[in-house]
């Protein structure tokens, strides 16, 4: 089986952050694991502490490397549409620095299918 029909069934196989953590088999924090903290602060910090779990799984040992113009660093870029609220609405590229998006990704396909697949996670961090 090679490595796209592997990724293309892991994909198949998630649907949330819990089978996410099930697949991976690492323990799926609660909000309530992030009482220290104010409840604004718990609510993006939890989402945050997905967001990155994600990014650690999912690019597996591909790093960002700022100081390489020609590396690609794919984010899933979404829209806000009136009535239908956050969407997803493509996986943008950066080559360069900017500020502002919550993860990269080392592919269109990875970004694409984060983006789709743990949209409820990123409208918790856009509130």
């Amino acid at each position: 089986m090679n490595n796209n029909t592997n990724r293309t069934s892991l994909f198949n196989r998630i649907k949330n952050y819990s089978d996410f953590c099930k697949e991976f088999k690492i323990k799926e924090f609660k909000e309530s694991d992030f009482l220290f903290l104010p409840k604004l602060q718990r609510i993006k910090a939890f989402n945050y502490h997905k967001i990155q779990n994600i990014v650690q799984f999912l690019n597996g040992k591909w790093r960002i490397d700022w100081t390489n113009s020609n590396q690609q660093k794919r984010y899933p870029y979404f829209i806000y549409n009136t009535g239908s609220g956050l969407g997803v609405y493509c996986s943008g590229v950066s080559c360069d620095c900017y500020f502002g998006q919550v993860a990269y990704f080392k592919d269109k396909e990875t970004s694409d299918f984060v983006g789709k697949t743990f949209l409820d996670i990123y409208i918790e961090l856009s509130k």
